[in-house]
């Protein structure tokens, strides 16, 4: 262990590597472990302790023990902590001016976002409510855009200057979903702060960084279910620490049971279509044969309610794209796969590949809820747009010097 510390210490890729290697074991143990024994454990008892479940015993059974092997599969085809990493020399130089400028533009344009959801959430009780008023705002200001680039300059800047007090000018924005217990722009949030953090103080990720994971995890799920108006004991209040990860078993319940499950050509058709930008996928494929609006449109038939949403998981995508086969195997080898490119990427661009990891750790939660393979295109897609957003920057910046120096 000594010698692995010496060794990242030595370099920042490998030092940020183990922060996404660490992560995505902790993520898949959450998402995937720990609900597949809580069904072992209700099916052997043969009723649910905690959670409802129908329980079709052999179904979820093999479902469950295919996830706890998948934890194994993962665990032996990580990539190893590297010793020695050539570092590439491809960097995109934009004036820190310039880019402290556009930051502050951004974080300017979340205000007014802001202070309307601090103003009008106080007449408003309930999370699906307060979340639906979010989705209002973001939908009116284009939040959405504006996080993605804010959340790049503001990396670049931590990246580049190494300060964390950059992060202050994501608050108001990130605020917005705090408000409504949303998850992604927080998440994203602490995986500035984490990896920022990490580059800034040269620290090796270790236990103590996972205990931060899981305290952090834990305590926002509690907030998410208390702003349901959940009352609860200390012992529910401890198991639903991780009742988002248990959520996930109910969409794979409802996958099992929904009756619009896609044809083989669908399901690669889904798939495929993740390499695409948001907006565009749509146009290639109907957005109700996607699995998380099948699961929401089947929740209703199996539990009898519509009033709470469960997303989907990876384990329901295949489900209701390939059927309950060995391909399940395959998505540990994704997550595999994802570690391994973060590492390749480096060899060619040191920028490059630090938002390639922190769109890889931002988006964890989502590559186990809602899609087989965002693991690998979220991370690329959005390390794309960053490129063409600096090159962009950078061929302006050029212009405008020639030009001054011609005058």
């Amino acid at each position: 262990m000594t010698e692995i510390k010496k060794a990242i210490k030595s370099s920042n890729a490998a030092l940020l590597f183990n922060s996404a290697k660490y992560l995505t074991i902790f993520f898949y143990f959450v998402y995937s472990v720990l609900p597949s024994i809580y069904v072992l454990i209700s099916i052997k008892l043969e009723e649910p302790i905690f959670f409802w479940l129908h329980l079709e015993t052999p179904v979820q059974t093999n479902l469950a023990i295919f996830q706890i092997l998948g934890f194994f599969i993962l665990l032996a085809t990580v990539p190893k902590s590297p010793k020695n990493i050539v570092e590439g020399n491809l960097k995109v130089q934009v004036p820190i001016i310039i880019i402290r400028t556009i930051t502050i533009l951004l974080f300017i344009i979340t205000l007014p976002a802001f202070f309307e959801m601090l103003i009008k959430s106080r007449s408003i009780a309930g999370r699906v409510d307060l979340f639906a008023l979010s989705a209002v705002i973001a939908d009116k200001y284009k939040l959405k855009l504006v996080f993605l680039l804010l959340s790049i300059f503001v990396t670049y800047l931590v990246f580049i200057g190494k300060k964390l007090i950059y992060l202050l000018f994501m608050v108001p924005i990130v605020s917005i979903e705090f408000i409504s217990m949303g998850r992604v722009w927080p998440f994203a949030f602490f995986s500035i702060f984490l990896i920022g953090y990490l580059h800034i103080k040269n620290k090796f990720f270790s236990r103590k960084g996972l205990i931060l994971c899981c305290v952090f995890f834990g305590l926002y799920s509690m907030l998410r279910l208390l702003g349901q108006g959940a009352d609860l004991n200390f012992l529910d209040s401890t198991i639903f620490l991780f009742g988002e990860s248990f959520n996930t078993q109910q969409s794979i319940e409802i996958a099992l049971s929904a009756s619009n499950k896609l044809t083989v050509f669908d399901g690669v058709a889904n798939v495929l279509s993740e390499f695409l930008p948001f907006g565009i996928k749509y146009l290639i494929i109907d957005p109700d044969k996607t699995a998380v609006n099948i699961i929401d449109n089947s929740k209703e038939a199996l539990y009898g309610f519509t009033d709470m949403g469960f997303g989907s998981s990876w384990v329901s995508q295949f489900i209701l794209y390939f059927g309950n086969n060995f391909l399940f195997a395959l998505y540990p080898l994704m997550l595999s796969l994802s570690l391994r490119l973060y590492l390749e990427l480096y060899k060619k661009s040191e920028l490059f590949s630090f938002f390639y990891l922190y769109f890889y750790i931002s988006g964890l939660f989502m590559f186990f809820r809602y899609g087989l393979n965002l693991s690998i295109t979220y991370p690329l897609l959005n390390c794309f747009y960053c490129l063409l957003i600096f090159l962009l920057l950078k061929a302006f910046f050029e212009i405008s010097s020639k030009s001054s120096t011609s005058l």
